[in-house]
């Protein structure tokens, strides 16, 4: 980009901005009607640019300027892209910034998503200093992205959790890290002093690599297993997705099958499907969850990536059996999911299932019991 066209594209944020600061802030709500209808089209085309001239002025002093602005940004928050654009920026290099976007957390979903950003900036921060003194973070950076995913699908209290492990860890290892490099200047120093002692500096060498290279595998060790965890729940989000559109396509009735009209391998999948639900639940009893979770999905991968499309072709030909055992396996899915993803197990009732089955929350539907 040219010069000319970077002073150009400044000054028009500059007037964008006095033209929305001074509408706001105008009693005539036809002005303000005016400039929020631009600030969403203009959100379409430059969403980068216009959550953060939203956030500039989301502590503005005049409260009805404040007001306009956290509802606009509101708006925006509720398409999942513009939440994400929101969260990016609690890393901000303009700490202005960065308390708009806690403060905006804090309205839209209560006091702890505040304290999630908080976190989340005390935690970039610190990896920040950590990369300059080559402390490996890449795993921690890489769980507070996931975080930003669960909160995004309304686990608010689960992403707080992540981001505190993340900050304990990435604070224990600048610490470590630190502590290491003073005992390796001690050691050096005394080193002369031990060579003419008889302890030569090659019978020192071999053990510090140890000692380094077991401290960066414990760090890493200590994220890998939350890593894999939370990387399963988000697949396991997009399965029940999934489920919900395929009950969508194929399914416009509560069919209850027969049990005798019933094919064997319908049978067999449903039995199967009784079987793992009793498996995560057993494994969640004993503090298994990661086990559990990775039981679910691969439970629910095999079913859309399989039996799915027997199930199709015979819902095709006007078979409702077909149709009831599509609609009982995805429901006995998203039942078993409510014990490890509670929230996204809810949404998905709520869109795919809940207009069938009357009951308001998939915490009061037992597991079907055409399933036992």
């Amino acid at each position: 980009m040219s010069l000319i066209a970077i002073i150009d594209k400044w000054y028009g944020e500059e007037r964008l901005e006095a033209s929305m600061l001074g509408s706001f802030a105008s009693e005539h709500e036809a002005d303000a009607d005016r400039v929020k209808r631009k600030l969403m089209k203009r959100a379409l085309a430059r969403p980068e640019e216009t959550v953060l001239l939203l956030l500039r002025n989301c502590d503005s002093k005049d409260e009805r300027v404040r007001g306009e602005v956290l509802e606009i940004l509101t708006e925006l928050a509720r398409c999942k892209p513009f939440l994400a654009r929101i969260l990016r920026n609690m890393g901000h290099s303009n700490r202005r910034v960065r308390k708009a976007v806690q403060s905006f957390l804090g309205e839209l979903v209560g006091p702890h998503g505040a304290v999630y950003a908080s976190l989340y900036e005390q935690t970039m921060l610190l990896v920040a200093m950590s990369k300059r003194k080559d402390v490996p973070v890449e795993d921690i950076v890489s769980l507070a992205e996931l975080s930003m995913e669960t909160f995004m699908e309304g686990d608010v209290m689960e992403s707080v959790t992540d981001m505190g492990f993340c900050l304990d860890q990435v604070r224990n290892r600048y610490r470590s890290s630190e502590q290491l490099v003073h005992y390796l200047s001690d050691v050096l120093r005394m080193a002369p002093d031990l060579s003419r002692r008889g302890i030569f500096s090659d019978a020192l060498e071999e053990p510090l690599h140890h000692g380094i290279k077991a401290a960066r595998d414990r760090n890493i060790d200590e994220t890998r297993e939350r890593i894999k965890e939370r990387t399963m729940e988000a697949r396991l989000r997009h399965d029940l997705r999934s489920m919900v559109i395929a009950v969508g396509e194929s399914v416009s009735s509560r069919h209850r099958p027969q049990a005798e009209g019933l094919r064997e391998d319908d049978r067999q999948e449903l039995s199967a499907l009784h079987r793992m639900a009793s498996s995560v639940v057993t494994s969640l009893g004993e503090g298994r969850r990661a086990e559990a979770v990775i039981a679910l999905h691969e439970f629910v991968q095999r079913f859309l990536h399989g039996y799915v499309a027997t199930l199709r072709e015979r819902i095709g030909a006007g078979d409702q059996d077909a149709a009831a055992v599509l609609y009982l396996m995805c429901l006995g899915c998203v039942k078993t999911a409510s014990f490890l993803v509670p929230i996204a197990a809810e949404g998905a009732y709520l869109e795919g299932f809940r207009y069938l089955e009357g009951t308001p929350s998939v915490c009061m539907v037992p597991l079907p019991t055409e399933v036992a």
